[in-house]
């Protein structure tokens, strides 16, 4: 089968909705274009920029397109006048709930109730001749959209992409390293954090027989953990660090190894735009070998029993077993073995492809049934008796 894969949102989410499958596929033998943005832009220029007759010279190569969401409705018009040019179907993929975006969250500006981008995103699934949804819960809420085939096609992992070295020095730090990432939109979900942490960054200083717990913060940092990243000119001094985000999910892949945090941290709100989200941090934190805690709530069903600790959000739990996780080096190391080896024995991509290509399959025969003139649809349009 040849497939064009065409992400709208590049770096970490292009990465697990796009660019892992389509590498799997590529693995088995299907012929995938799914171009970065760098090679997106550099091809562009050769057509002056004009996406429709890029996309017009283009789309007859393959089977099937399967492309991300956009507000920008040139994107979808582009795609389904082409469709309409060469009878070739488009799926969109989608890992958001448009229907729930929190008012804290930043894509609220262009998602909110109402709004333009709400509005387009919507009309291009409804127009698409497949839905493609990251999670049940997404399915189920935003399932309407579409009487055409859906599918919840899971984020799976790449484990070559997770083999990058720990320096040696690593091991000459003794402090217990504790590593939060996302973006400015996950800044709702961590003020959970904030009074577990200032309790925990408190007691665990390094004094009385205790261990140092240091923090870091990866593509956004909250303004409360100031106090403990103020010395610009030593950074041993500090015990909270900021990293830079980055699109390249290879490079923050990189970061997460050399840094090699002993836990990995994700809250979240429990509302209905994180219960229809995917458990990415439990994948990340498995490969990267950390403990992991989170909220127990829908978004981390993906965790099985025994792979993480999982608390309700409240400050007890959190401190509970923030302190457990802490102080008990066999604990965190259990639970990173039992993760790891859930994720390496279930997770692959490769091993996911399948369900995949049946759900291309479908796409491809109902749009050429629904393409098709009804007397070739069946006998009935030529057996039907002639009209009195």
């Amino acid at each position: 089968m040849k497939i064009m894969m065409l992400p709208t949102w590049f770096g970490g989410v292009s990465w697990w909705r796009f660019e892992v499958p389509a590498k799997a596929l590529q693995q088995a033998g299907h012929e995938v274009y799914c171009p970065t943005n760098d090679q997106l832009t550099h091809t562009l220029k050769q057509y002056q920029n004009n996406f429709f007759d890029w996309i017009l010279a283009e789309m007859p190569k393959y089977d099937i397109i399967h492309i991300g969401y956009n507000p920008d409705p040139n994107f979808a018009i582009a795609f389904f006048k082409a469709r309409d040019i060469h009878k070739i179907p488009v799926i969109t993929d989608i890992d958001d709930n448009l229907d729930h975006v929190p008012s804290y969250n930043k894509g609220w500006n262009t998602f909110h109730p109402g709004g333009i981008g709400h509005r387009v995103t919507k009309t291009q699934l409804r127009y698409s001749d497949g839905i493609s949804f990251s999670t049940d819960p997404l399915a189920e809420s935003l399932g309407y959209l579409s009487d055409n085939p859906t599918k919840v096609l899971e984020n799976w992992i790449d484990i070559d992409s997770w083999d990058y070295p720990t320096p040696i020095e690593r091991k000459e730090d003794q402090s217990i390293r504790l590593m939060i990432t996302g973006g400015g939109g996950r800044f709702g979900d961590w003020t959970i954090l904030q009074e577990p942490l200032e309790w925990a960054m408190k007691k665990f200083d390094g004094q009385n027989n205790q261990p140092m717990l240091r923090l870091f913060f990866m593509g956004a940092t909250p303004d409360w953990v100031q106090p403990w990243l103020m010395d610009k000119e030593n950074p041993l001094a500090n015990r909270c660090f900021y990293l830079h985000p980055t699109n390249s999910v290879k490079l923050f892949n990189k970061i997460v190894r050399y840094i090699s945090p002993d836990i990995i941290l994700s809250s979240t709100v429990k509302n209905e735009f994180n219960r229809s989200k995917s458990g990415l941090k439990f994948l990340e934190s498995s490969l990267a070998g950390a403990a992991f805690i989170c909220t127990d709530f829908d978004t981390y069903s993906n965790a099985p029993e025994g792979t993480c600790l999982k608390v309700d959000n409240t400050f007890t739990q959190w401190q509970a077993a923030l302190e457990e996780a802490i102080t008990n080096k066999e604990l965190r190391q259990r639970l990173t073995d039992k993760a790891k080896s859930y994720v390496l024995d279930y997770c692959d991509a490769k091993d996911h492809i399948t369900p995949r290509l049946e759900f291309y399959q479908s796409v491809l025969e109902d749009y050429k049934c629904r393409m098709s003139p009804p007397a070739e649809q069946g006998q009935e349009a030529t057996l039907a008796p002639d009209k009195p």
